[in-house]
């Protein structure tokens, strides 16, 4: 073995630094510009590249979140007469409690009863009344019938915007009718059928009695009361003329596509039995948009 002295080994040391100087002294200019030429090319592509210095990109955006679908791209349902009929007798409607006994309707008790079993024979129903107030919706044809329920007032204002757009003159005729509102109206179909409350009481006015209820239901048994009905026209032109205008082609359109994207549903569909009426193309009753849409 070989003994090195320790001044031979500062002698070895320093001979090997020697050595090996030459070479790092011409690593630092070739890492220097290695260096200078990494900025020059990679410093131009972060200036131009999207995404850099903290800027997201869209693409970045794009794989960092994920928006939720809204109703546009949701899809309605499609639903028969028969399956429109059930679901706004099976709706719920909110601030309502049900009526459980038939109102007074002429005053003659045996009249009024005849009356009232020839309408459930019918389909009708006795209806709902709300359980607080309800609130104006300041149409220019309504008088003591202005009023809906909060709900199917925004639904009725989303419809109307919709129509205004579409160059449609969709109007309402009738809203809300409190159960003298729809007295009144019953009664006053009898006398001009020339229907009185003995004939009716007697039996004899059966068949004249039915041809009222064609139209117009008996107080208790009218959708009307409980602030989710109304009953449109178009221009002016209401009831059985309604079905041939332009407001109704429109709000009809693709299974009433028009109606059902602000909550509203035909009330008496044609294909449908036993709803009481003849069906009525003017009236729509509003059950919210949850069940609507897939």
């Amino acid at each position: 073995m070989r003994v090195v002295e320790p001044h031979q080994f500062n002698k070895i040391k320093h001979k090997r630094k020697k050595k090996h100087l030459p070479r790092a002294t011409l690593l630092i200019p070739i890492l220097l510009t290695a260096g200078v030429l990494a900025y020059v090319f990679y410093g131009q592509e972060l200036v131009h590249k999207p995404g850099t210095n903290g800027t997201p990109s869209d693409s970045d955006e794009s794989s960092q979140s994920v928006s939720p679908p809204s109703s546009q791209q949701l899809s309605l349902k499609r639903f028969s007469d028969k399956q429109f009929k059930e679901l706004y007798t099976s709706f719920a409607y909110p601030n309502t409690q049900p009526l459980t006994e038939a109102p007074a309707i002429t005053g003659n008790e045996v009249a009024d009863d005849r009356i009232q079993r020839l309408a459930e024979a019918r389909g009708y129903v006795l209806s709902a009344v709300p359980v607080s107030n309800i609130v104006k919706i300041d149409e220019p044809y309504l008088t003591d019938d202005d009023l809906l329920q909060q709900n199917a007032k925004i639904g009725w204002d989303g419809l109307s915007e919709a129509a205004d757009k579409a160059g449609v003159p969709l109007q309402i005729t009738s809203a809300y009718r409190s159960i003298e509102l729809q007295r009144s109206l019953f009664l006053s179909r009898m006398r001009n059928a020339g229907i009185t409350e003995n004939g009716v009481a007697d039996g004899y006015s059966d068949e004249a009695i039915n041809r009222v209820m064609n139209e117009v239901a008996p107080p208790g048994y009218s959708r009307h009361h409980n602030g989710y009905t109304i009953d449109l026209a178009c221009d002016g032109v209401g009831l059985h003329g309604f079905k041939n205008t332009s407001c109704y082609e429109w709000i009809s359109k693709d299974n009433f596509k028009a109606a059902k994207q602000h909550g509203w549903v035909p009330g008496y569909p044609e294909e449908a039995s036993g709803q009481g009426p003849r069906p009525e193309p003017w009236e729509f009753i509003w059950v919210g948009t949850l069940q609507l849409y897939e």
